[in-house]
C-alpha cells in the first residue's frame, strides 16, 4: 500500500483544510482506489454538513482521476464538473453495517468488461477499510456516482468523463472531531 504525505492546505476563511495522507491502491488491471484523509486543525467543532461545506469550497475538491492518473485539476471532480456537485448530493448511509454492504457491492460488482481483481490488493483495501469504519460514525456518498453508471457517451460532463466505466465516492467522518475520509472507486 503506497502512502504518500502532503503539505498542501486550503483556506476556508479561518479554517484550514489539511491533505493529512493518500492511499493510492490498483485493485485490479481496470479498478483502483485512492483514499485521502482530511483534518481541521483548530479548536472549533465543525458539523459533518460544515466539513462537507469547506471540502467542497478546497482546491482538494477539484481533481482528475482517469485510469492510472490522479492530479488536482480546477473545475474537475473525478468524472463530473465540480459546479455539477453540490453538497446535497452527497446522501447519508444508514447505520447497522450499510457502508460496508455499499463498498463491497462496488468492488465486487460485475461490468461488462474483463476486470482481473489482485486479491492482495482487496485484502489490504479490506483492512484499511475495516480501520475507517472503526474510526468513524457517519458515512455519506456521492449520489452522482449511480447516475454516472448509467450515462451514455454523449452526455458525459467533461472530455475525461469518457475515460471510467464507474466512479464511486464516499466520505466517512471520524469520532474525532473535524476530520474525514474520502474514499474514491474508480473502474477505468
Amino acid at each position: 500500500m503506497e502512502f504518500e504525505k502532503s503539505k498542501k492546505s486550503a483556506s476556508h476563511k479561518s479554517e484550514d483544510l489539511l491533505l493529512n495522507g493518500t492511499d493510492y491502491l490498483r485493485l485490479g488491471t481496470n479498478f483502483q482506489c485512492l483514499i485521502s484523509f482530511f483534518s481541521i486543525n483548530n479548536n472549533k467543532t465543525y458539523s459533518s454538513k460544515k466539513l462537507l461545506e469547506i471540502y467542497k469550497a478546497s482546491p482538494f475538491f477539484n481533481f482528475q482521476l482517469t485510469g492510472n492518473f490522479f492530479n488536482y485539476l480546477p473545475k474537475y471532480h473525478g468524472p463530473f464538473l465540480s459546479k455539477n456537485v453540490q453538497v446535497e448530493n452527497y446522501l447519508e448511509i444508514p447505520p447497522n453495517n450499510s457502508f460496508l454492504k455499499s463498498l463491497d457491492s462496488v468492488v465486487n460488482a460485475k461490468t461488462k468488461y474483463k476486470n482481473v481483481i489482485n486479491n492482495e490488493a482487496i485484502g489490504k483495501f479490506n483492512e484499511r477499510v475495516n480501520k475507517i469504519y472503526s474510526d468513524c460514525y457517519k458515512f455519506v456518498f456521492l449520489e452522482n456516482s449511480e447516475s454516472f453508471k448509467d450515462i451514455k457517451p454523449i452526455k458525459y460532463e467533461h472530455e475525461w468523463s469518457h475515460a471510467l466505466v464507474s466512479y464511486d465516492e464516499f466520505i466517512c467522518f471520524t469520532h474525532s472531531k473535524n476530520s474525514f475520509f474520502l474514499i474514491s472507486l474508480a473502474r477505468d
